[in-house]
């Protein structure tokens, strides 16, 4: 429902920027892979911690990712394999920006007691350790590679 209100509203601007695309006779697979190449570099931007620069990134990738289909249908060039490859390079920059969303976090602090995960994990070994009476003073989550002595 949401998504057909903002479909509603945002489709005379996508279809009258097609309009303006469709006569330079750019393939709608080559506005695709541009827009995955946006979202890579996006993702990179955000694995630096440059947030606002990879937001307005992912921005620009998503124009192009929502003009493949219209350019498409005004050129008569609609075809399953782009809608095959559009799909799948739709999954391909999720990944890309949660990739670097990861990188960025993972760098940012070092510290293996710092992170929510490996303080749960740590706190689950531990009530595991205590519950079996384990003989042993070291705990490792395999996991999440965080050790930590246990007193």
């Amino acid at each position: 429902m949401l998504s057909r209100t903002i479909g509603r509203y945002l489709s005379w601007p996508i279809n009258g920027l097609a309009r303006l695309i469709a006569p330079t006779r750019i393939p709608p697979n080559v506005i695709t892979w541009v827009a995955l190449g946006l979202n890579l570099w996006a993702g990179i931007l955000f694995a630096q911690g440059r947030f606002a620069a990879g937001g307005g990134m992912m921005i620009l990738a998503g124009l192009c990712d929502l003009l493949d289909g219209p350019v498409a249908r005004i050129q008569n060039r609609v075809s399953i394999f782009g809608g095959f490859l559009d799909s799948i390079f739709d999954r391909y920059a999720d990944l890309i920006l949660f990739l670097g969303l990861l990188v960025y976090y993972a760098s940012v602090n070092r510290s293996r007691t710092s992170t929510p995960a490996c303080r749960s994990n740590r706190a689950t070994a531990s009530a595991f350790r205590r519950e079996a009476s384990n003989s042993t003073r070291t705990v490792r989550s395999w996991s999440l590679n965080c050790t930590r002595r246990i007193p």
